[in-house]
């Protein structure tokens, strides 16, 4: 089982990621929701028995068999047909996890954050995904620069893929290989198909149909199979020159990829990876027709290899500090650090209260000390304010503070300043 474990720094980068994410998809006007994470298993029975298996089964005591949640796109496709006849679509986001069985036979545990835009845009709905996710991304640190883009349109992949007189099965493994790019395997399963030389030696190039957009479209469109998708050519014309009016420069084609393993995608497919990590940080595409939608295109960011790329960069965290005041507190007579730390939140300030050891660097290396912006320790009638950096604003604003702060009848009004 591969379970998600964010703690402490990594669960801040994370938090990041998400609060940009929610101010974006905002501004972007997408109201978020949460899909239910167990569903009808009924629905999802006439996917592919490939993906079937994929499914974590839930099996009432009643006998009834639900599954948890495999995918986010497809549950929200699905959560719009609940809506009251007439009642228009409108943007949704999510935050929300899925649950699957890995090609392993483990569980898998998987984030996604992502959106869905049902407008009847064409490929400007395309292109908005796509503009919210560079936001996203730029807003966590990741420059445009770093970003290299490669799109694709699932229909001129499954225009190909019923054009051979293969067995649905049969075409399924080539597809696999093709996408995969397993180019031995792929000619072996070619030799053995009976399929005529031309269809072969096409299929066996396909793979390569990869690289510099305006390179790989003209190769495309010059075979057999480009003249029988020129309309899924077109549409992917038209997305490349929207994306390059928004500057992007780094855009690659590749018409080998059908997009997801769930075969949902409808037109053109689209992916963003990093070009330091060579990971994907971001896949979408469009899915018109889906559970009765009638135009739909999405994103979702893979959130582990964004925050990946965010930690290994030292990424500033765009969270608050965790703390405005650590408290140090005497274990043995507690009393006073209590009411402190008690008035300090009723003014919404943040405190933690932090063990007040034998000597005062021992005290300080402790991360909550290294975390706060002031560390504060009662002393007698003081209140000393730890802070190498105070400002005189600051110290201000802290006086000001404390001259209010009565504990047990005694007024504590003195800061000084610890070097």
């Amino acid at each position: 089982m591969r379970f998600m474990h964010y703690l402490y720094e990594d669960y801040a980068y994370l938090r990041t990621l998400t609060a940009s994410f929610r101010k974006w998809s905002r501004l972007y006007g997408y109201d978020e929701i949460d899909p239910p994470a167990i569903e009808d298993w009924s629905r999802y029975q006439d996917l592919p028995p490939a993906l079937t298996k994929r499914l974590v089964k839930l099996i009432e005591p009643s006998g009834a068999i639900g599954c948890l949640k495999i995918d986010n796109t497809m549950s929200c496709a699905s959560m719009t047909l609940k809506l009251p006849e007439g009642t228009p679509l409108r943007r949704i986001s999510y935050n929300s996890k899925v649950f699957r069985y890995s090609q392993g036979g483990g569980i898998d545990e998987i984030l996604q954050l992502g959106c869905e835009n049902y407008a009847d845009l064409g490929p400007a709905g395309d292109v908005e995904v796509i503009r919210l996710a560079l936001d996203v991304l730029e807003t966590v640190g990741i420059p445009i620069s770093d970003l290299r883009f490669e799109i694709g349109n699932s229909s001129f992949f499954r225009a190909i893929s019923e054009m051979v007189e293969l067995s649905p099965e049969a075409v399924e493994t080539m597809m696999n290989l093709i996408e995969e790019k397993r180019l031995t395997a792929l000619s072996a399963f070619l030799e053995g198909s009976e399929l005529p030389e031309d269809e072969s030696l096409f299929l066996s190039q396909l793979p390569g149909l990869f690289g510099d957009f305006k390179a790989v479209f003209t190769k495309a469109s010059s075979t057999r199979f480009g003249d029988a998708c020129q309309a899924e050519l077109s549409a992917l014309k038209s997305l490349y020159k929207l994306l390059e009016n928004l500057g992007l420069t780094k855009i690659q084609l590749d018409l080998s990829q059908g997009g997801n393993e769930f075969r949902y995608y409808s037109g053109n497919i689209y992916r963003i990876f990093s070009q330091r990590t060579g990971k994907a940080l971001v896949t979408g595409g469009r899915y018109d027709g889906m559970n009765g939608v009638e135009v739909a295109c999405g994103i979702s960011f893979n959130t582990a290899n964004v925050v990946e790329w965010m930690k290994t960069m030292h990424t500033p965290l765009n969270v608050p500090a965790q703390f405005d005041y650590a408290v140090l507190c005497d274990t043995d007579d507690p009393g006073d650090a209590l009411q402190i730390a008690a008035a300090l939140r009723d003014r919404d300030y943040s405190v933690v209260l932090v063990k007040l050891r034998t000597s005062i660097s021992d005290t300080f290396e402790q991360p909550e000390c290294k975390s706060a912006k002031f560390v504060l320790s009662v002393e007698g009638e003081d209140a000393v304010v730890f802070d190498q950096r105070m400002n005189e604003s600051r110290r201000s604003n802290v006086q000001k503070l404390l001259n209010q702060l009565e504990i047990n009848g005694k007024r504590r009004s003195q800061i000084h300043e610890t070097t």
